[in-house]
């Protein structure tokens, strides 16, 4: 059992390297641009109202 166990988490580490992460690093990006966009939108408020 401890063998499996041991073989399973060999195959994990190299099958890392196949993947492929474009669209998880879009999907980032986007949620970052979001963020920005809307602090600034309450920032320039902010300072409207001052």
């Amino acid at each position: 059992m401890k063998d499996d166990k041991n073989l399973n988490q060999a195959n994990d580490h190299s099958d890392h390297k196949d993947l492929d992460l474009r669209g998880t690093m879009a999907s980032v990006l986007t949620l970052g641009a979001i963020f920005v966009i809307t602090w600034f939108a309450i920032f320039i408020l902010f300072i409207e109202r001052i």
